[in-house]
């Protein structure tokens, strides 16, 4: 999916540049990444604002044409007024183009209309069963589209946090390239993350998106990127961490402190403590069912009947970069790898007095988590530039042999 979304982003700001400076039929071709370098940083923040105000208008353009579809069961007498409004003033943000295309269905669509009422009323179970039932697994269109990411809401909205997640991983999965909903999904999952106290899960899709949709929102893209690196510096040495949270906030209670910070440093320790004691959870589970799956195998046997499903089932799975964590290896799979199913549930806080709850797993866990939170932020804009040309250049070579 990276390097479908950076061609897509990519060619709209080559297109921009070839607008802006026709070239001549017989000149030689200008290098595109040449020019975007040449680029002072105020010319350059001009031109992604204009392509991805660009982009967002292509997308609104293109629900207009599902809308005006003479075999659609949209209300045709709504259909201008809602196109109308959708296009009127709008922000130039993901989110505001997501709401903007719901709004616009909601108008001439009775059912997904109702679900969209519901959403917006908070009545997030009840919105839940009318999204749900809308919701289709064979379609790629910006309805359903529109319909998975309503069902998401009304799913985060009602506390189903695992469940939301997974709708928003099947968003990406099936309708990647409709880049408002996408977009949305992947943040979306990760303030779900937040909420669940899965801090390090919330920070690999904050990565995850910087990665995908960060040449087009430099500006968002850098505060997602501090706040990853912000969370993952707390992952590098979860056990020196844990250790200065819990001294400070002994030195605080010491010192008669218990107000609003002291106890908000408590539950931060708490947090985190859930959150590795489930990542150590998911990795166990994880080696206790690759054990259980070759018991009484011949040796080879695993391997290769592994290497055929892993191959066979790559079809299905969440796109390499994006999406909800796999479970058990939830983070370490998503910025590099697919993903599979949904987290366990997290473990209930430690509450025993006295006990330190890292003392109990066994040196191998202790050192195999601690692996598992060491992770580099990805290569920013400059590097995303450079493969795709080096793409498109080996891909003219071939053609012209």
């Amino acid at each position: 999916m990276k390097s479908m979304l950076a061609g897509i982003l990519i060619l709209t700001l080559t297109g921009l540049l070839a607008a802006q400076e026709p070239s001549a039929p017989d000149a030689a071709q200008p290098d595109p990444l040449a020019q975007l370098q040449a680029l002072s940083p105020e010319q350059l923040a001009a031109l992604l604002k204009q392509a991805k105000a660009n982009r967002l208008a292509l997308e609104r353009e293109q629900v207009a044409a599902e809308l005006n579809n003479p075999v659609s069961v949209f209300d045709p007498d709504k259909v201008p007024q809602a196109i109308q409004a959708m296009n009127d003033a709008p922000a130039d943000t993901w989110q505001d183009n997501a709401q903007r295309i719901c709004k616009a269905f909601a108008a001439v669509d009775r059912r997904f209309g109702k679900a969209y009422d519901l959403l917006a009323q908070k009545k997030y179970d009840d919105a839940v069963s009318e999204a749900k039932a809308l919701v289709s697994d064979r379609q790629s269109s910006y309805q359903n589209a529109a319909r998975c990411y309503v069902y998401a809401l009304a799913l985060a909205g009602a506390g189903k946090g695992d469940d939301a997640v997974e709708a928003y991983t099947e968003l990406i999965k099936d309708m990647s390239d409709r880049l408002s909903f996408s977009s949305m999904a992947v943040l979306n999952a990760a303030a779900v993350y937040e909420k669940m106290n899965r801090m390090y899960y919330a920070s690999a899709l904050y990565k995850a998106w910087v990665e995908n949709f960060g040449l087009l929102d430099p500006q968002l893209a850098d505060e997602l990127a501090r706040k990853a690196e912000e969370i993952a510096a707390d992952y590098k040495d979860p056990l020196g961490t844990l250790s200065k949270k819990m001294d400070g906030v002994r030195q605080l209670l010491t010192d008669g402190d218990s107000g609003e910070v002291t106890q908000k440093k408590q539950q931060e320790i708490v947090a985190m403590l859930d959150d590795l004691i489930a990542m150590a959870e998911e990795k166990n589970a994880q080696g206790s069912a690759g054990d259980s799956q070759n018991q009484g195998k011949k040796p080879g046997q695993g391997q290769g009947q592994g290497q055929g499903q892993g191959q066979g089932k790559g079809q299905g799975q969440l796109p390499a970069g994006v999406g909800r964590p796999s479970s058990p290896a939830l983070v370490s799979a998503l910025p590099g790898g697919g993903s599979g199913g949904t987290p366990t549930q997290v473990s209930p806080a430690n509450t025993g007095e006295g006990l330190d709850p890292w003392g109990h797993l066994p040196a191998e866990e202790q050192k195999k988590l601690m692996e598992t939170a060491r992770e580099s932020m990805p290569e920013r804009y400059n590097e995303m530039l450079r493969d795709y040309y080096r793409r498109m250049a080996v891909e003219r070579a071939t053609k012209n042999r």
